[in-house]
């Protein structure tokens, strides 16, 4: 709507329309009303949203058209385009590994190595809801790190017991044989 009213030639055209934006913003975000001013924090709205062009319509003492264009960034939002391998263990695992690998071998070394095993059975079996052998871990561990980092065989992990609960609905409406409901009281 904001770039459809900055691209109207009619100024009276383009007020009418500005005033209607701002009245739709208000309906959409009802909490906003609460807030004080919240007319000129919904005109600086439009400011950002319409790169300055709509700012003039506001009413008086409204908002200055310096503070909206300052706000208005040209930057885009970077987003990280990493690929995790294993996108279930995550980003953390990912650096965890590459401060670990480094490192001198000694004890911290296998104590990291350890954290980082241990943390990724945890995820593992989260993500799975189930049992998760340790020989997989010490699998994934060695390819995540492209062989820098391995657990003897003789290494035992910790056990993780991660319960799955089902909801409340779920379990009410959990399915037999033959398709029919149970604890369902129309089906009684």
């Amino acid at each position: 709507m904001a770039n459809y009213a900055k691209d109207l030639s009619d100024i009276e055209e383009k007020k009418k329309w500005a005033e209607l934006i701002v009245q739709v913003m208000s309906q959409l975000n009802p909490a906003v009303r609460s807030m004080e001013d919240y007319k000129t924090k919904l005109w600086q709205h439009i400011g950002i949203i319409s790169e300055g062009s709509l700012v003039e319509f506001a009413p008086e003492g409204g908002v200055p058209l310096e503070e909206t264009k300052d706000t208005v960034s040209s930057n885009p939002v970077v987003y990280p385009t990493t690929n995790a391998k294993e996108r279930h263990y995550g980003n953390n695992i990912i650096q965890l590994i590459q401060k670990v690998s480094p490192m001198e071998e000694g004890e911290k070394k296998e104590e990291g190595k350890l954290i980082i095993a241990n943390y990724m059975k945890l995820i593992s079996v989260k993500w799975s809801r189930g049992h998760v052998s340790d020989k997989v871990i010490k699998n994934d561990l060695n390819r995540l790190s492209e062989g820098k980092l391995s657990l003897a065989d003789e290494v035992k992990l910790e056990e993780v017991d991660v319960k799955v609960e089902a909801s409340e609905y779920a379990s009410k409406h959990r399915r037999k044989r033959g398709g029919k409901r149970i604890y369902n009281r129309h089906n009684r």
